[in-house]
């Protein structure tokens, strides 16, 4: 039983990594830049999210080609785990 149970767990572990282990494709970066929400503060890059928005016909294709090189380095930038908090009181 336990033994069955393991296997199960790699089964089903190596599918989930096989389907995150695709190329980044051109439309899903489009469609998570169409999820952003305006008026929102920039974190500590200070880009806004109106940056991507506006400028998705042309970032896009460059954000793809980073991304996957990324992807294929096996590199992820520290930078990128950091934001800004903000409470506000009403």
């Amino acid at each position: 039983m336990y033994y069955t149970l393991l296997v199960d767990m790699k089964t089903e572990l190596e599918i989930m990594f096989q389907e995150l282990n695709r190329r980044i494709e051109l439309d899903c970066i489009i469609k998570a830049i169409k999820q952003l929400s305006t008026n929102k503060s920039g974190g500590p890059d200070m880009y806004l999210n109106e940056i991507f928005i506006h400028g998705k016909s042309t970032l896009a294709t460059y954000f793809k080609h980073l991304f996957n090189k990324l992807f294929d380095l096996g590199y992820f930038p520290q930078s990128w785990s950091e934001g800004y908090l903000c409470y506000t009181i009403t």
